[in-house]
């Protein structure tokens, strides 16, 4: 086909005119674009740059451009030419996500290594490496990550120190009707991990009497906001008796309740011990009745006889021989000693309260003495051995003292 030479040099003027136009539409194009754009080939060489401000390279682009990787990145070249490397190779498209690297610019960044023409003449490959700024989204990862992190850490401890005090957490949700079980829960109520607790399925561990208490409690949580303490019995998946403190808090937003949240405190050891001393009380209670009552029987039995005995010795007084004046009057206080140490007896409470009053007047010590010795006369003979009461000069014969307190002790040191 021929063409005139005014028509060809016209096309040709406009070829080339279409293709500086749709260089440039091009690199508008990818200036437009926040990330920074490189093209290198097969030997690592940067044939081009671009980047809509040329501020954010850390050299300048007539700096880059014809130099390779290794020569443009220095020691730490390695991060980028290995990855590059391993592009050639495979054929594949290969991210890294690296730091700045000026260690004092806290900016992160992802690396797009991706073939465009292959071609076994490296001089040929092409080769796009494009750098995206992912500061915000990596710190926001770095900020997510670190909360997992102190979340998994707290719960790891709310584990150690819930094992430590045998105390389980648990939630109820208003709003979806979910409940939640820490791990101490579990083993509380003696289930595996795959029991998933419910409403209903909760309150089937504890007693009927002890079910409804926990119900009475928990509506009242709910409709007037009241917080709950209660010490409650429950039944374990395997039939062991235990004993917890229930404690249980609503959550109020926007004065509605919208959750419970509580504990359950393994108490069995406390609550049995308690239950141990109550018995123990009970039964003492009961023993020191029983020997209250005993004695308060005995001592009426024995009083009879006795007031029997002093009758006649007081008959004997009105009636008796002047030999046996000294023998009646030793009979007389022996009686009337011992009536009144039964009388004590009865009054056995008063001891045991410390209430026991001592009956002050004033006494013949000298005479006590010597009555207290006679006493003891039918045991020195049968013993045939002697008992001699020796009282200092210095002691008067009269005192104030509870003659029968003083007459116990008397007795007890002979």
């Amino acid at each position: 086909m021929y063409l005139h030479p005014v028509f060809k040099n016209g096309l040709q003027k406009k070829t080339r005119k279409s293709s500086r136009e749709l260089a440039a539409h091009l690199q508008t194009l990818l200036t437009s674009l926040e990330d920074i754009v490189f093209e290198i080939d097969g030997n690592q060489t940067f044939k081009n740059v671009w980047v809509s401000d040329e501020a954010v390279l850390f050299i300048p682009k007539d700096q880059i451009i014809g130099k390779k990787v290794a020569d443009v990145m220095g020691p730490q070249s390695l991060m980028f030419t290995e990855p590059i490397d391993t592009v050639i190779k495979t054929g594949e498209v290969h991210e890294i996500t690296y730091k700045h690297l000026d260690k004092a610019i806290n900016k992160w960044y992802k690396l797009r290594i991706k073939p465009v023409v292959k071609a076994s003449d490296l001089s040929n490959y092409v080769l796009v490496l494009s750098i995206q700024d992912i500061t915000q989204q990596r710190l926001a990862e770095l900020v997510l990550q670190e909360t997992k992190e102190r979340f998994e850490s707290n719960n790891e401890l709310l584990d150690v120190s819930q094992k430590l005090s045998q105390t389980a957490g648990w939630e109820f949700s208003l709003l979806t009707a979910k409940v939640f079980w820490t791990q101490q829960a579990y083993l509380l109520f003696d289930v595996n991990d795959n029991f998933e607790p419910t409403s209903i399925n909760c309150l089937s561990f504890f007693p009927e009497q002890e079910r409804q208490l926990l119900k009475e409690h928990n509506e009242r949580a709910i409709y007037h906001k009241i917080p709950y303490d209660l010490e409650l019995k429950i039944i374990t998946a395997t039939g062991i008796n235990k004993w917890v403190r229930a404690i249980g808090v609503p959550v109020i937003k926007n004065d509605e309740v919208i959750m419970l949240r509580g504990a359950l405190m393994d108490i069995t050891l406390k609550k049995e011990n308690e239950l141990a001393l109550i018995k123990a009380k009970d039964l003492a209670e009961s023993a020191s009745k029983a020997k209250s009552d005993f004695l308060s029987i005995m001592s009426h039995e024995i009083r009879t006889p006795l007031n029997g005995i002093i009758g006649i010795a007081n008959l004997l007084k009105l009636n008796h021989t002047h030999d046996q004046k000294e023998y009646i009057h030793d009979l007389i206080f022996s009686a009337d000693h011992l009536l009144q140490l039964i009388n004590d007896v009865l009054d056995f409470a008063k001891v045991e309260n410390n209430k026991l009053e001592l009956q002050l007047r004033e006494v013949n010590l000298f005479q006590l003495v010597k009555d207290i010795k006679k006493q003891f006369i039918p045991s020195i003979l049968r013993k045939d051995i002697q008992l001699k009461n020796f009282i200092d000069d210095n002691i008067p014969e009269k005192i104030i003292a509870d003659p029968i307190r003083l007459g116990q002790i008397l007795n007890n040191l002979i």
